[in-house]
């Protein structure tokens, strides 16, 4: 698709690797707290979200909240184990100082509210246009398209978010309400989606925003 073709030098592919290691693990607990706790219900005498799913997730508008909206690599490695855990100039430790940086924020994508205060948007000047990941109807293609949406919101300054086919579901990663839905599996029909895609002006997605 028009847009979406990116040019990287080697360190950056270095740390994208390394990236995609820690992601990975960390994905594998983030998977199996949200396939057991998927979009959480709460009220305000049943409101223990922190222990019900996981630190920093709080009872809102009668969901508890994505604890991993703010960014999946942040929320972990700022856990001090993970400075003792890397050597000082590993390409590991380099990137826990870059991803827990103060100014820095994962890249908003078209689903995030306006304003919100955690991400930042694409920088104008030489920023990416959003990709969709269409990961259809499979946990496996769920979780993995989730692994490339952190690498390339949270690393790699590319607005991303999933593609589902229809306009009333969602398994974006950062969901607020952790909503996690299957997307269309009949490939006769997706292919509509792939030609809207092409056919949007600058293949820019965002205007499918529903």
């Amino acid at each position: 698709l028009p847009h979406t073709t990116m040019a990287v030098t080697t360190p950056t592919i270095t740390t994208t690797k390394m990236a995609l290691h820690v992601a990975l693990s960390l994905l594998l607990t983030v998977v199996k707290s949200l396939a057991a706790n998927p979009r959480l219900a709460c009220n305000s005498t049943n409101h223990r979200c922190a222990e019900r799913l996981m630190e920093g997730s709080q009872c809102i508008d009668g969901f508890c909240t994505n604890p991993f909206e703010g960014g999946c690599l942040k929320f972990f490695l700022q856990d001090e184990a993970y400075a003792d855990k890397y050597p000082e100039n590993s390409v590991e430790s380099k990137l826990r100082r870059r991803v827990l940086s103060p100014e820095r924020k994962r890249i908003c994508n078209s689903e995030d509210p306006e304003s919100s205060p955690f991400c930042q948007s694409a920088s104008k000047d030489g920023g990416y246009s959003e990709l969709r990941i269409f990961p259809q109807n499979w946990d496996s293609s769920i979780a993995t398209s989730w692994m490339m949406q952190i690498i390339l919101s949270e690393i790699l300054n590319v607005p991303a978010t999933t593609e589902t086919g229809r306009a009333t579901e969602n398994n974006n990663f950062y969901n607020r309400k952790m909503k996690t839905d299957f997307g269309m599996s009949d490939l006769d029909d997706n292919y509509d989606s792939f030609q809207n895609a092409f056919d949007a002006e600058g293949g820019d997605c965002t205007i499918y925003k529903a």
